[in-house]
């Protein structure tokens, strides 16, 4: 289960799902993800963006190669996309495998690892589904 893209491309999408959450929704861990999945030959992003008292999905894409089966899961936003900022900056090739086993999604970046604790998507399915949900208690 490896994939590669170009740093650049991955952060220029996972900046596009950055969401802006207000505060208390922000204790809520899966809101703080953005779900890392693949979607015809690309790299899926969502989020969740918060206006009108309702939170969307927001969708972006990298191009990328994906060898072996597909998978999903929810990657940290703030911490993966500090990495990311770093290593766009050089325009690396990154390689990401995950293991579902420990739910870790790895990065190498030439001679640079890290790892992202991540969240199960199985667990969180109806999370971004295409209807948006009214946080007035509407809907």
């Amino acid at each position: 289960m490896t994939t590669r893209t170009l740093s650049k491309n991955l952060y220029k999408a996972m900046r596009a799902v950055k969401n802006t959450l207000p505060r208390d929704l922000k204790k809520l861990p899966i809101l703080n993800c953005a779900r890392f999945s693949y979607h015809e030959g690309r790299i899926a992003l969502t989020s969740m963006t918060y206006e009108k008292d309702t939170l969307t999905p927001v969708t972006e894409y990298a191009s990328c190669i994906w060898e072996g089966d597909t998978w999903e899961t929810y990657v940290p936003m703030k911490p993966f996309t500090d990495w990311l900022r770093v290593t766009a900056s050089y325009g690396e090739v990154l390689e990401l495998s995950y293991d579902p086993q420990r739910e870790v999604l790895q990065i190498k970046a030439d001679n640079t690892r890290a790892e992202f604790r991540c969240i199960n998507a199985q667990e969180f399915p109806a999370h971004l589904s295409p209807r948006p949900w009214h946080c007035n208690g509407e809907g």
